[in-house]
């Protein structure tokens, strides 16, 4: 079906679109597509997921330093 200029509508406008979960630790909405990792038993956006394991990403970091 083509609209009034003769081009096909946009499928959807994904401002628009609900969120798909809330982060449970902080509220943030996750949106489809958005990652979000497990983390304690229950799925948290990757920031939270971050903010819970900062000094395992340092030791990784110095681990594979020379």
């Amino acid at each position: 079906m083509l609209g009034i200029s003769g081009l096909l509508p946009p499928l959807r406008d994904v401002q628009l679109a609900a969120p798909a979960a809330l982060c449970p630790l902080c509220g943030e909405e996750q949106y489809r597509g958005d990652r979000m990792l497990r983390r304690g038993g229950q799925l948290v956006c990757v920031r939270c997921a971050n903010r819970q394991r900062p000094d395992r990403r340092r030791k990784e970091k110095e681990e594979r330093e020379p």
